[in-house]
């Protein structure tokens, strides 16, 4: 089946679940959650999301400019976050960070290599700082619950075990030049510039400092959400879920997950010992405050910026298969 065919099947089944849940909170009276929220509330929330954007752009600018010696432009700084958000919905695995790398290639010259470096350094501190956060709070409260403690656990030990993996891989006898051998070869080059990076004492403390930040943005949204519809959850339960729903990052198989972070939000919140519909309605609320700061601005960026990124680009993904004369050695 062709790429496009199978972009189509994502769309498809996307729409059916989103469909599916739209239908359900409906019929079960779910949707009367939201006129709870007031207008303070959305304004709160709002503000809370765009903030959330904003310390993205900050953050990246911070690890391009250290890996490569390139600057962001302020716009981009600011607005960047936004149109990778778009993309996320446009190409339905990952798009946001295919988006950023080949956008900084052709704006800012930045190397293909880097700015996956620089996705996967991010996603590295957002998993050990939330995942430092529950376990620290469980210990305080001593209310621990040991499947989501080896869950933590693991977040925090990600980029052990993405090393691990990784060496794992490089077991495998592939076939010397064939696509799977060359990525493989891309991946490596990935995870071991992420790993020097978190060798580097200066990238860890100022990307911890922003990551905090921006965990700290999202839990007060995780807490107004809670406050305002009345959800009754504990602290621990939300930084259970700030920790858990880091790894739906991971999970990008549809047109901005649409649908299948809802069902896995739901499934957390029966993990956390709560209605699983409740999960829905918590998802749905904060999808809301994401899409409504992301269309004007995410699309206005684009726009701006067309001439920087086609889907063509994508092509370029892995290197090149070198030329036969270039591969053959004498005798």
């Amino acid at each position: 089946m062709s790429r496009t065919g199978i972009h189509i099947i994502k769309i498809i089944i996307s729409v059916v679940i989103t469909g599916g849940i739209v239908y359900y909170l409906y019929r079960n009276g779910y949707f009367l959650t939201f006129s709870q929220a007031g207008g303070s509330d959305w304004a709160v929330l709002l503000l809370l999301t765009l903030a959330s954007y904003f310390v993205s752009g900050w953050q990246l600018w911070y690890l391009v400019r250290f890996i490569s010696g390139k600057s962001i432009h302020w716009t981009d700084i600011l607005f960047m976050p936004m149109s990778m958000s778009l993309f996320g919905y446009i190409i339905p695995a990952n798009g946001g960070f295919l988006y950023s790398v080949y956008f900084l290639k052709k704006k800012n010259a930045v190397d293909t290599t880097n700015g996956f470096s620089v996705a996967v350094v991010t996603l590295y501190l957002s998993f050990i700082v939330s995942g430092l956060a529950f376990l620290i709070a469980s210990w305080v409260t001593q209310i621990l619950e040991w499947h989501l403690f080896l869950i933590a656990l693991a977040l925090v030990l990600s980029p052990l075990l993405v090393t691990g993996g990784n060496m794992m891989l490089a077991l495998l006898p592939l076939k010397a030049g064939s696509r799977a051998e060359r990525a493989r070869k891309y991946l490596d080059s990935v995870i071991r510039q992420s790993n020097s990076m978190l060798l580097n004492r200066q990238v860890v403390l100022m990307n911890f400092l922003f990551t905090l930040v921006s965990l700290f943005l999202f839990f007060m949204m995780y807490f107004w959400i809670n406050k305002s519809l009345g959800l009754g959850l504990s602290l621990v339960s939300l930084l259970a879920l700030l920790a858990l729903m880091r790894i739906s990052s991971l999970i990008r198989i549809l047109p901005g997950n649409l649908g299948l972070e809802e069902l896995f939000t739901a499934g957390l919140f029966g993990l956390i010992g709560h209605d699983p519909s409740v999960g829905l309605v918590f998802s749905v609320f904060l999808r809301f405050c994401s899409v409504i700061i992301m269309i004007p601005f995410g699309i206005s960026h684009t726009a701006f910026n067309t001439k920087y990124f086609s889907m063509k680009d994508l092509r370029h993904l892995l290197p090149r298969r070198k030329k036969r004369d270039e591969q053959s050695t004498p005798g």
